[in-house]
This record gives C-alpha cells, structure tokens and sequence, in this order.
C-alpha cells in the first residue's frame, strides 16, 4: 500500500515485544475489533472497496437509495468526520472502481462525466483536478482503478487505451496533459497497474514477445523496466498486486501443476513466498502490503473458508471470515484490495451481512493471552505492529453519529 513511511519503532516497543515472545509466544494470539465506516441501514444502498493511509483516513464511494442523490466519494478522516471529496450533483454523472488515496489525503478516482467522457481525477474537499480525460487526451477507454503516489506532487497512474493507434498506456500526471509512463507501441505490453509508491516506483504487468510473455514488473520512469516474475520462469499466470513505499511489490504466480503463491519482492533481494494453493489454500484474491511487512488478503483455504487473513507476510491469521458474526450479524460475502492494510496492522474491507446489509468495516488488530478472533501464534513483526495498533486502540475512534446519514 502507498503510504507514509513508517518511523523507527521506539525502543520500549522492541523491548515488549522480545519480552512477549520470549515468555508467551506460544500463547499469543489475536482478537480483532471491527469498526463500522458507513453501511446501508440508513440512506445508502453500495459501496465501492475502500484504502486506507496511515493516518487512518478511508477513501470510499458510496451510492445513495435516493437516485436524486446519486453517489458520492468520501473521505472519513482519523476521528470520524466524513469529508465529500467528489459527488454527482456537478458535472459528474456517476463513478465507477475504486478510489485510492495518498498519505496526504489526496483521493483519485474515475468518474463517468454528464458530456458522456470519463475523467481521472483527484481532490482534497475542494477543486478537483482533472488528470486524463478520454476526449480531451483522446482516448477511447480508461481504467477505474487510478493510483496516487505518496510524493508531494500526488502523481497519478492509470492504464488507458489510445484511440489514434488502439494503443494500451500507462499514463502519469499531476494535472494538465499527463504524460505516457509506458505503451504497447514499445517492447511493453501494459495489462495492468498495481500501484505507484513514494518514490515513483510504478508496480505493473505486461506482456511482450508479441503477447506470448507475460510478467510482473517494476519501473519508474518506463525506460528502466525490470522484472520480478514472468511467464519464462515456468509460471503460467502472474498477477502484479500491490506496492509499498519501501519498493516491495506483492504478486501472485501459478504453475502448470497448479501452485499458486503469493510472495514480496523487495530491490534486488530474492522473491519470498508467503502462502500457497494447493495446500492450505484453493484460492486467492487481492492483497495488499505496508511498509512494515503487514499484509492483509483474501483467500479460499482447501476446507472451503473463505475470508480475510492478515497479519506479517512471517505469519498471518484469518482475521474474518465468510458465515462469522460482524457486529451482529453473520457475513455473506467480503472483499479487500489494495491499499487497505497500514503499518499497525489495521486493515479496511467491504461485507455483506445476512441482515441484507453491506458497508465499509475497519479492523484492528490486538494482542491477547487468551485467545482471540484469528487464533494463533503471532511472529516478532507481528507483536510489533499489535502493540502499535493499540496505541491506535486508546484513541477516540468514532464513526458517523447514531441515526445521522449512515444510521446507528
């Protein structure tokens, strides 16, 4: 996830944490404590996947049951407060995918526009800025899934298709005419973007070779394009999905004999594998990893359990999971992407319950001696991040007030 970098652990943090593990590691395990951002018991009806910064601010859209009042993306700040970046009620007809946000709060997301052309665009709460715009840059497509770097610019990512040469682009931008970060005129094919870092660092796949190779890559300025995992190697899929200020890029491979892994792959250091199908899982879907090793993700384990895990890519726990109570009432269907993991462990999702409703949900990591939501031994990073998190936990969290806009 491209967020801020994180600070040194203080000593007495380090020093809790060896304690922990040298007299009750066996014993540690965590409980997890599920805050609700919005949901749809009140005037909303959906909502897209949300990210989140390390600050704590959660980037989402939401549709209202009201169709007068279309939809709007929102920003909740650290202690609650919802902030409108964007709604429909302007020259905005509707937005699709999913926004992302910056360490800064700067939210970029597509939007559908009333003169039937798509825009990227980015706010703060006030002006937006147009990043690429499908007539104006003529393209005949553009993605719904831009990202936003950490930098003091807030650079701007998403994959588009030319309309003069049919062309697939990555383009880049702050405002204005963005300009073309790779395209398939090139040796690079463009298939997807995961996300662009604090450094530029721009995690992608493409294909080359005439379409033939497919890989796993990482660049900044296009030129430079250097692979993590590519379909040579003896894999048969790659996916590229998510990059961290650190330059760790997380991805997805999958043999002809059906393993799939999810691994990190940091600079010039060997690609880590983390978790595998066949064995204990069937399947995986998005993941996302922070600057401290957090990672959260979704996967299917052999049994049939479908839920969000969590925890270092060292050792991870099931944090939820489909048919689990969440506040109240049993999940149906959950949902995470990139960029929803911070550096405490905290991660943001999206459920449906049985209740008939879905929303937004924050979950927050502690460590306890007795047992908890996940279940487990917890590594050395891990009681790390769980005491940081609790620091988190002795702040005033509050969500929307009871019975205001998104009900009690």
């Amino acid at each position: 996830m491209a967020v801020a970098r994180a600070p040194l652990f203080p000593a007495a943090l380090l020093l809790a944490a060896v304690a922990l593990l040298s007299t009750e590691a066996n014993a540690q395990t965590t409980t997890w404590e599920f805050t609700k951002i919005a949901d749809s018991t009140a005037e909303l009806t959906s909502f897209s996947i949300p990210s989140i910064n390390n600050t704590g601010q959660i980037a989402f859209v939401a549709t209202f049951d009201d169709v007068a009042l279309g939809q709007t993306v929102f920003r909740q700040e650290a202690n609650g407060v919802l902030t409108i970046i964007a709604d429909t009620s302007g020259p905005i007809a509707s937005f699709s995918g999913d926004p992302h946000l910056n360490s800064s709060g700067l939210v970029t997301f597509t939007a559908k526009m009333d003169n039937d052309s798509f825009s990227v665009l980015c706010g703060n709460g006030g002006a937006l800025v147009t990043i690429a715009n499908t007539v104006t840059d003529a393209l005949t497509s553009i993605d719904s899934k831009p990202f936003i770097s950490d930098d003091a610019e807030g650079t701007v990512i998403v994959r588009a298709v030319r309309s003069a040469d049919d062309a697939r682009v990555i383009l880049k931008g702050t405002g204005g005419t963005p300009a073309t970060l790779l395209a398939s005129t090139g040796t690079y094919d463009p298939v997807d973007v995961a996300g662009i870092n604090g450094n530029g660092v721009v995690a992608l796949e493409a294909k080359t070779l005439g379409g033939t190779v497919k890989g796993v890559y990482r660049t900044t300025d296009g030129v430079a394009v250097t692979p993590i995992a590519v379909t040579t190697d003896g894999f048969t899929a790659v996916e590229a999905l998510d990059v961290n200020n650190n330059g760790t890029v997380v991805f997805f491979t999958e043999t002809a004999t059906g393993v799939g892994t999810l691994s990190v792959q940091t600079a010039d250091s060997p690609p880590r594998a983390f978790a595998e199908t066949p064995s204990p899982f069937n399947s995986f879907g998005p993941a996302a990893v922070a600057e401290s090793g957090a990672v959260a993700f979704r996967g299917i384990l052999e049994s049939g359990l479908s839920g969000i895990f969590a925890g270092g890519t060292g050792l991870y726990e099931k944090a939820i999971g489909v048919n689990d109570p969440l506040l109240g009432s049993n999940i149906t269907v959950l949902d995470t992407g990139p960029q929803a993991v911070t550096n405490t462990g905290r991660f943001v999702f999206r459920a449906s319950r049985v209740n008939g409703t879905t929303g937004i949900y924050l979950a927050t990591p502690s460590a306890t001696d007795d047992g908890g939501g996940g279940g487990g031994a917890i590594d050395g990073v891990s009681v790390t991040l769980l005491l940081l998190a609790n620091r988190w936990r002795r702040r005033p969290r509050r969500g929307p007030a009871p019975g205001g806009r998104f009900g009690a």
